[in-house]
């Protein structure tokens, strides 16, 4: 459930009782009702910092320690600082400045962002769209936006952030069937078509993926891409078609190479850990579960976007999917 239809929900109905506020449930909670209620927040919390500084992967990887008790949330917070790159640490800066906006996050990109790694770019995304949010708040107390606009272009950057978390989980998934750089990034040649890598088997070069597996992929993550931007385009808002993006990401879920799959420490679906290391899982239920993690991500989007109210005039725009994709 979204975050608008809670509020909704708190308000006061004719004939019926008023639903309790969040300090009115904290108030009522037992002590051990509250500390739990306090670990699941520090833990929540620390999981989303940990994604911010290392990644998904690597984030997975520290959450699993905390759950054996091999360390301390708080560790594992100071383990993924402790791994922040020289890029990630300018990108912090520059979010950190007092004259921090928008405009400032998006010169850094086009100044040096053509070699940034994935977790690198992610933490970029993450910062602008904080400084977006804030500049909406600017704009409506100026009077320069409606209050209107600025409520959807919030839940446009929510389902924004779900999308980029989508995109960045089949980039991972799928990445090493080609050709990148030494900064990670996937090759593409002059036409730009991905380079299929090659792997040495037996003394015979043999290419990833086949290409009728290529061209599936290539159909299913074009038809996701482009309904994504239907669902960002202020004036088509929610327009994707969700039961075909679900039908795409299964497809697309059978095509990851089950090797990185197995490699993976974890798969998060939701708030919900499942630590594929610590249970024999079969190929199926791995793939069960990736699709699961990705349909997660898309349902959240979707459920962002229904709280965007249609308007007579659209003033400002959230902005682009192309601004933030991977080239």
């Amino acid at each position: 459930m979204s975050n608008g239809q809670q509020e909704e929900q708190q308000l006061p109905q004719v004939g019926t009782t008023q639903q309790p506020s969040l300090y009115q449930s904290l108030g009522s909670m037992k002590p051990d009702e509250l500390i739990q209620f306090k670990g699941f927040l520090n833990k929540f919390k620390g999981q989303r910092e940990l994604n911010r500084n290392v990644g998904g992967d690597r984030a997975a990887e520290l959450m699993a320690e905390v759950e054996t008790g091999g360390i301390t949330m708080k560790g594992a917070i100071d383990q993924s600082k402790a791994e922040l790159t020289p890029t990630m640490k300018e990108i912090d800066k520059v979010f950190f400045a007092k004259d921090a906006s928008p405009s400032t996050m998006l010169i850094l990109k086009e100044r040096v962002g053509q070699n940034w790694t994935r977790n690198e770019r992610n933490l970029w995304f993450s910062h602008y769209n904080k400084l977006q949010s804030k500049e909406n708040s600017r704009l409506v107390q100026e009077g320069k936006l409606s209050k209107d606009q600025a409520s959807n272009n919030k839940y446009a950057l929510k389902a924004q952030v779900d999308y980029h978390n989508i995109e960045d989980a089949i980039y991972r998934g799928t990445k090493d069937l080609f050709k990148a750089d030494k900064y990670g990034n996937v090759l593409r040649d002059a036409q730009g078509n991905l380079q299929l890598a090659e792997f040495d088997k037996d003394g015979v070069k043999t290419p990833s993926m086949t290409q009728e597996d290529l061209d599936m992929l290539n159909e299913h993550w074009g038809f996701i891409r482009s309904e994504i931007k239907k669902d960002l385009n202020p004036s088509t808002f929610g327009g994707g078609d969700q039961l075909s993006m679900q039908r795409s990401l299964a497809v697309i879920a059978n095509i990851v190479p089950l090797k990185y799959l197995q490699e993976k420490r974890g798969i998060f679906i939701g708030d919900e850990f499942i630590d594929i290391y610590a249970t024999k899982i079969d190929e199926p239920t791995m793939r069960k579960l990736y699709f699961d993690s990705l349909n997660k991500q898309l349902t959240n989007a979707k459920d962002h976007l229904t709280n965007i109210a249609p308007l007579e005039a659209e003033t400002k725009a959230v902005g682009k999917w192309s601004d933030y994709e991977v080239k």
